[in-house]
């Protein structure tokens, strides 16, 4: 059975992979230049990531499952991943493979001066579809972007973090429009006030960081300054969906990749989890999939 690796930061990156580091800003940022060889010796192997992650697939074609959705990724593609993502490549085309990636600290790119209410709706686009195939202007106008960037990356200039992050930060609002053409045909008209979006983001970023030891939607109130019942409130007006509906589906994608991808014991996963007990653990993860944990590993043990 394959096993979760350790998590994938810049470190790690530049000690396995140091042929295919372009270009960097220490500890911040990595232009990576994959080939099909590299591609080729990732097959099968299971990542979670510690960076945010973009690829895009300059040739050839491969597969991969991010947190469990399967994903096939061809030529002019455009794939982003976020710290937390569970990513396993599947299999790779007949064509050789080449893509580049930018890969960015999580310091970083909390730095990068971005006005997340106005990316509100690309933002939950990227969660729930994170591939893109894009179209030759989206290709040519990322290209300029990313061309300035290198430049930068390779120059003598003071402040290039700075000019990074700007760059960057302005390419965020490309995304944004490229996502919300596909999954929205434009970007629509948000009902929600700029205050409830903003607490939204807040929580959805608290959760992905706390959701293994904070289950409780009174945790992450307090941590945003108002009422639980408030942030119930603004979490389903914004979303349609509850504040323990989301703490519950980030808890339960990452139970099911501890059962389908590691070697750990469905007790080392309760304890990992900070569940009390098995048996509450039990109760929880059948309530919220229909299955037990067990029959969750041993039908996807079958199916492998």
């Amino acid at each position: 059975m394959d096993k979760i690796m350790e998590l994938i930061d810049i470190a790690y990156l530049k000690a396995n992979y140091p042929t295919s580091i372009q270009a960097e800003l220490p500890g911040d940022l990595l232009v990576i230049d994959f080939d099909g060889m590299a591609v080729q010796g990732i097959l099968d192997q299971i990542f979670e990531l510690d960076v945010y992650f973009l690829v895009f697939c300059r040739k050839g074609s491969f597969n991969l499952e991010v947190n469990m959705q399967r994903l096939h990724i061809s030529e002019d593609a455009l794939l982003v991943n976020k710290p937390g993502n569970i990513i396993k490549v599947c299999s790779c085309g007949e064509e050789e493979v080449s893509f580049l990636g930018l890969v960015l600290s999580r310091n970083y790119f909390a730095s990068i001066n971005i006005d997340y209410n106005r990316l509100f709706n690309a933002s939950i686009g990227i969660l729930t579809k994170p591939c893109q195939t894009l179209c030759r202007e989206d290709i040519v106008c990322l290209g300029q972007f990313f061309r300035a960037g290198a430049t930068i990356l390779t120059s003598d200039y003071d402040n290039k973090k700075e000019i990074l992050g700007e760059l960057l930060g302005a390419a965020s609002y490309l995304l944004s429009s490229i996502w919300a053409t596909r999954i929205l045909g434009s970007q629509p008209s948000n009902d929600c006030s700029n205050r409830e979006t903003a607490i939204f983001n807040d929580f959805l970023k608290l959760v992905t960081e706390n959701h293994l030891e904070q289950r409780s939607v009174g945790f992450y109130a307090d941590k945003l300054f108002i009422t639980p019942k408030y942030l119930s409130k603004i979490i389903k007006n914004v979303s349609g969906l509850s504040a323990p509906d989301w703490i519950n589906k980030m808890t339960v994608m990452e139970a099911k990749s501890l059962l389908k991808y590691s070697d750990l014991t469905i007790t080392e996963i309760v304890w990992k989890l900070k569940f009390s007990s098995p048996s509450v653990f039990y109760k929880y993860f059948k309530r919220q999939t229909g299955i037990t944990p067990t029959d969750y590993r041993n039908m996807n043990r079958a199916s492998s």
